[in-house]
């Protein structure tokens, strides 16, 4: 974890993790906010790949991204290469179809040899279904890796999964977005972080609410949790 300054943003905070990190033979995921040209060079330079989602900031990258898969639908993608992956999840009575399309095709983006290892663009379309009611989305990336829209589709995934599980925990079961503990924030975050460690290797079953519960009421339970044993 990096600390911001107030009034600042993750774009100062993303380049000091990278630079911690073994970016050779790996796959970076951002969202939009984190795209600036300099970050895309610091991964590509040491060996890594990126897939970046693009959102409206990013101007005429992001419109032309979005016209070209427009106007390739409207085609039936006549003319242009491009892999592509369905995928249909079902669970807790909502039924999600995920579709990914990805390609080489970078002719009519502007300025993309600015882009440090640029190869590839993608759009992601999300047709959800709960209670009777649709939800549609689109999202758009700009890859350095090839168009194979089995590795696209796992790194959009997978960047999902760590937003909904990490995140999606702090702030729902730990209440970590309604804190108010001062200047104190980068010690309970790690903090809270071990304790949801403590719970995913917890073999006894149930939710991650009702542990963290019985581990605040039972002082054996709390003590398994931490010692692995009871007193």
């Amino acid at each position: 974890q990096e600390a911001i300054e107030e009034k600042s943003n993750e774009i100062t905070a993303i380049p000091k993790r990278l630079a911690l990190l073994e970016l050779k033979n790996g796959l970076v995921t951002l969202e939009a906010m984190g795209c600036p040209k300099p970050m895309a060079a610091q991964i590509v330079k040491p060996g890594g790949d990126y897939v970046l989602g693009l959102k409206g900031h990013q101007g005429s990258l992001h419109e032309a991204v979005v016209e070209f898969f427009q106007t390739a639908e409207e085609n039936s993608y006549t003319g242009v290469k491009y892999e592509f992956k369905e995928e249909i999840d079902k669970g807790h009575g909502r039924l999600e179809t995920r579709r990914y399309w990805v390609t080489e095709h970078l002719e009519t983006l502007p300025a993309a040899h600015k882009w440090a290892g640029l190869r590839s663009m993608g759009q992601v379309e999300r047709i959800g279904w709960q209670n009777g009611q649709e939800t549609r989305e689109r999202r758009y990336f700009i890859n350095s890796i090839s168009a194979n829209a089995e590795l696209f589709a796992l790194a959009v995934r997978e960047h999902g999964r760590v937003e909904n599980r990490l995140h999606g925990r702090l702030d729902v079961i730990v209440r970590e977005d309604a804190s108010r503990i001062g200047n104190a924030p980068a010690i309970m975050t790690t903090v809270r972080h071990l304790c949801l460690g403590f719970f995913d290797f917890d073999s006894i079953p149930g939710s991650l609410a009702k542990k963290r519960r019985q581990a605040s009421w039972n002082d054996n339970y709390r003590a398994k949790l931490v010692f692995g044993k009871k007193f």
